[in-house]
């Protein structure tokens, strides 16, 4: 995949429908639309370049493009070995309350940034095995596109959700509860099939995607 597709691109599927709609409003709409669905789908996905370990760091950027951001990680090697994606509380429950001051081996890997990650705990020593990332990636909100890819396959699905946002803003000629219940509705759908075909498509292959500039 690769190439974006501006916010813009979505008007035909909302502003036709939404009556004195101002477009700066549709567009804010249509980005929190594309956020919510790849949030929640992961269908936005890439493998990260593999990241080189190194004595005594914790934390690491990831190769991603400006705009973008992580919204989860899916899976985490390093060398042979998986390891756990864990959250603050996990690792607290686990490992104790200064787990971020903790040495040893790396064991597993937490996302507390967009846009970096921690391995756990405190590498004591470089190592020769690659850390090796998948990962789904969200717009963020000052962006002003989202990959192409998104846009070419589910451009009418997060226009229902942005007609579900716009038509549950109160006191507009467009306030309509009955149709933001239904788009939403339709919108959830969507976002629940586009999850089942990412699925599908990283257990027959390894999905590479790289992400497009935002």
């Amino acid at each position: 995949m690769s190439g974006t597709s501006s916010y813009d691109d979505f008007f035909p599927e909302v502003i036709p429908y939404v009556r004195d709609c101002a477009e700066i409003v549709a567009r804010n709409a249509i980005r929190n639309a594309c956020i919510e669905f790849c949030e929640k789908s992961t269908y936005w996905r890439q493998i990260i370049d593999p990241i080189t370990i190194v004595a005594d760091q914790a934390e690491y950027d990831l190769d991603i493009e400006l705009g973008t951001g992580v919204s989860q990680i899916l899976t985490a090697r390093l060398g042979s070995r998986d390891l756990p994606v864990m959250t603050a509380e996990s690792l607290t429950e686990t490992l104790g309350p200064d787990w971020r001051d903790q040495t040893g081996y790396p064991m597993a890997v937490i996302s507390e940034e967009y846009n970096i990650i921690r391995v756990v705990p405190v590498p004591e020593t470089a190592t020769d095995e690659d850390l090796c990332l998948t990962v789904a990636l969200r717009p963020l909100r000052s962006s002003t596109k989202v990959s192409k890819d998104v846009y070419e396959r589910y451009s009418e699905i997060i226009g229902f959700g942005a007609r579900a946002r716009l038509h549950d803003t109160p006191q507009q000629g467009y306030s309509d509860q009955e149709a933001a219940i239904k788009f939403r509705k339709w919108f959830e759908s969507g976002i629940g099939e586009a999850k089942i075909a990412a699925n599908r498509a990283r257990s027959r292959a390894t999905l590479y995607v790289r992400p497009p500039r935002v």
